[in-house]
């Protein structure tokens, strides 16, 4: 989880939390009822987002316990890193080789928080592993031409159409990208992160910054299906 010891930005940090837990399952389809029933399936003590009607049913049940299929008792949550796309002459790990069938969750490891305030995996171009990226004469590694982008969100997407159990989530942040992020060149860049994003330089809460990063994120995790949501992942 994201560390919130580090300086003043902690309260304005807990307040881009919240924002994000109650603004990630609007990305859920639209198509899921929203009826007043899906507060039986409401977890106790869950914050509820003023004018969000959450389908709360399509991932919990009628005791609030979320839904891990048949064949899981427990979640086993597992990170996919990015940067494991055999460029740089070591073996690549694409989505073609998760063990699908032994994981509920997957993060995405990692996106950042732009200059922007949004959350961003780079440029969209073909050198992009997230969204650009191809491994021509992979097997299983073929892209689905259902979706109007490539690299390892294809990918991921693509076998959840295999394994629609599996929640997908995109991680933000990790190590190197908490307090800035790294350029398409693999230059860090010290933004400042989500202190920048969350803190303005008197202590305040940056709620423009939060608000941008929230709206963004909904929208990031619409496009790329991310349906589980977004974890803010640090040191």
């Amino acid at each position: 989880m994201l560390s919130l010891s580090r300086n003043r930005a902690r309260p304005a940090l807990l307040a881009a939390l919240g924002t994000i837990a109650g603004l990630v399952l609007a990305g859920l389809p639209a198509s899921v009822s929203h009826a007043a029933e899906q507060e039986s399936c409401r977890p106790d003590g869950l914050y509820r987002t003023p004018g969000v009607d959450v389908p709360y049913c399509s991932v919990h049940d009628t005791a609030g316990q979320e839904e891990m299929g048949a064949d899981h008792q427990r979640r086993v949550i597992g990170y996919f890193t990015g940067r494991r796309t055999g460029k740089d002459g070591t073996p690549a790990y694409l989505a073609p080789d998760i063990p699908w069938d032994k994981v509920t969750h997957l993060n995405y490891a990692f996106a950042h928080i732009d200059g922007g305030n949004r959350i961003s995996v780079g440029t969209d171009n073909e050198t992009n592993p997230a969204t650009g990226k191809t491994w021509p004469g992979v097997s299983g590694a073929e892209m689905d031409p259902g979706f109007p982008y490539k690299g390892h969100f294809n990918l991921l997407n693509k076998f959840k159409k295999q394994h629609p159990g599996v929640k997908t989530l995109i991680s933000v942040g990790g190590w190197a990208e908490t307090g800035g992020y790294c350029d398409d060149g693999g230059t860090r860049v010290n933004s400042g992160g989500f202190y920048s994003m969350a803190t303005n330089a008197d202590g305040s809460a940056n709620r423009s910054g939060i608000d941008t990063f929230a709206d963004s994120a909904v929208t990031f995790i619409r496009k790329y299906g991310f349906p589980a949501g977004t974890r803010l992942t640090g040191a």
